[in-house]
């Protein structure tokens, strides 16, 4: 693979690395941390224009492999910025979108999917609405585990809340990001299915995490379930998720 190709997706994922860690000090500092949240903002801001440029030479976003993770890359590094208010997030957005942007180069140009698949109109939509999809469920990940952190903490120590979020504030970005993923998924998978019905084994995996997806938001909505509980529900599902976008199509 030409060095030209592969050097934009590597670089920012070394950007967004050294980003991840001003964004880890600050989750454990007990000072204000602006001037490392400046930092890792100002990291993550240039990994996300690099990768913005470089997909704006390629093309399509669900054409290859390489262009599909650093899709995900940038929109897992987008959340960050466009949340950059709430302390600490950037530590769980961060890494996905360093490891997205660090497999990009190695999924070269295999194309994702069918080849020519990603010109059929159906397809198209689907691709464009699992990467929206992916972006905000990296949210609800992201404030899920962020979620786990402070009740943690909150319940080792009442009076050890830090400079963190509140859990009410996390909680909303949980189901957020919990509802604009699952709407974005079912549009995806609806498109999927209006080009073609397959029962690959792909296919099925998918299926399973839109499941676990709407079940996680479904009881979150009824009040069934809240808390813990469902951010570490959240969680599962997003790791799921990343499994698929990362080892899933071939």
């Amino acid at each position: 693979m030409p060095l030209l190709l592969w050097m934009p997706p590597a670089l920012a994922a070394a950007l967004l690395a050294v980003s991840t860690g001003f964004s880890a000090a600050d989750l454990f500092s007990q000072g204000n941390g602006a001037g490392r949240r400046r930092v890792a903002s100002f990291l993550a801001g240039s990994a996300a224009g690099l990768l913005f440029v470089f997909l704006g030479m390629r093309g399509f976003p669900t054409a290859t492999g390489m262009d599909v993770l650093s899709w995900a890359a940038l929109g897992a590094a987008g959340v960050h910025l466009a949340f950059l208010r709430v302390r600490a997030l950037g530590v769980f957005l961060l890494p996905v979108a360093a490891a997205c942007a660090a497999a990009a180069p190695l999924a070269g140009e295999r194309p994702w999917g069918a080849a020519g698949s990603a010109q059929v109109p159906w397809m198209m939509f689907h691709g464009i609405a699992a990467l929206l999809g992916q972006a905000a469920f990296a949210l609800a990940f992201a404030s899920g585990a962020l979620y786990l952190v402070q009740h943690r903490r909150l319940k080792a120590d009442p009076t050890r809340s830090g400079l963190l979020p509140s859990l009410e504030v996390l909680d909303r970005l949980n189901l957020l990001g919990l509802i604009a993923a699952l709407s974005c998924w079912t549009a995806s998978l609806l498109a999927a299915f209006l080009h073609t019905v397959t029962w690959s084994p792909l296919v099925l995996f998918s299926g399973a995490v839109w499941a676990l997806l709407a079940g996680v938001t479904g009881v979150r909505l009824a009040a069934a379930l809240r808390g813990p509980k469902v951010a570490a529900l959240s969680v599962t599902a997003f790791l799921m998720s990343l499994l698929l976008l990362l080892v899933g199509h071939p």
